[in-house]
């Protein structure tokens, strides 16, 4: 060391060779770490449509505390009508049938948003990417969680198309407490079957898409459908009405909506 000391050159050579070995002592660390996270995502395309709708089922079975082999009604999307899968499409992720899982600007406005509110607020998560953490994750936030969420939805994309994708999504979102599928929500709500839900009802159930739990006590059980509520209703419909799913004397119509009508009756029975 004293050699190397009192010698500039040695010592800048010593510092380089140092300086290389922790370099590679990085480098290594880094590709054990990425290859032991890509390993840690799950296998989208060896299951199939079949063996994902299988999982799908398990996953609702699993949230309600039930037997694996729990058998539950599955809608294809044939059994939904046009503007109920609309009127969700354009509420939860307009550009579904455009972007390839991810939506790149609505992720870095997000986190944007997150940084300057220093907590996790939104996730600006599409359709495909809540389909992904329903199917392989839990509800915990972390940004470990959500790259892997980003990663596999873009894969999924790349497998699946988007009527199976939107298929999916449909039988495992939650719409009440303990309420999954469409099946489920449009007869609890509307006393229907999906394939005779109308654009009003399909913009009802997804206002409650964001806090089920939540907003079936506050919206449907107390009837209140606050003017913010009514705002995104209206948005919604006026998508639908752009997009010429509905017509002008619908739009009409479902702004003056009674979506209660079916709640009303439940309470006259009791």
């Amino acid at each position: 060391m004293k050699k190397i000391a009192s010698s500039p050159f040695l010592f800048v050579r010593f510092v380089f060779t140092i300086s290389g070995a922790i370099a590679w002592l990085v480098a290594i660390g880094a590709g054990i770490g990425l290859s032991s996270f890509y390993a840690s995502l799950p296998d989208v395309q060896r299951p199939g449509f079949d063996g994902i709708k299988k999982r799908a089922t398990h996953q609702v079975n699993r949230r309600l505390h039930k037997p694996e082999t729990t058998k539950r009604p599955w809608t294809e999307l044939e059994q939904v009508s046009r503007d109920l899968l609309y009127a969700i499409v354009l509420s939860e992720d307009a550009g579904f049938f455009d972007h390839a899982g991810v939506e790149v600007d609505a992720i870095l406005a997000a986190t944007i948003q997150n940084l300057r509110k220093k907590k996790y607020d939104s996730g600006a998560s599409t359709i495909t990417q809540q389909v992904v953490k329903n199917l392989f994750f839990t509800d915990s936030k972390s940004l470990i969680r959500k790259t892997k969420e980003v990663i596999i939805a873009r894969d999924f994309d790349a497998v699946y198309s988007k009527n199976q994708i939107l298929e999916i999504y449909l039988n495992i979102a939650e719409f009440g407490p303990d309420l999954y599928g469409i099946k489920e929500a449009s007869f609890h709500y509307f006393g229907k079957n999906p394939s005779q839900v109308n654009a009003a009802e399909g913009a009802f159930l997804a206002i409650m898409l964001p806090s089920p739990r939540k907003f079936h006590y506050s919206v449907y059980e107390n009837q209140n459908l606050t003017p913010e509520k009514k705002k995104r209703i209206r948005r919604i419909l006026t998508d639908m009405l752009s997009n010429e799913f509905i017509s002008p004397k619908q739009y009409r119509e479902y702004l003056k909506y009674n979506f209660f009508k079916r709640a009303h009756e439940k309470s006259a029975q009791r």
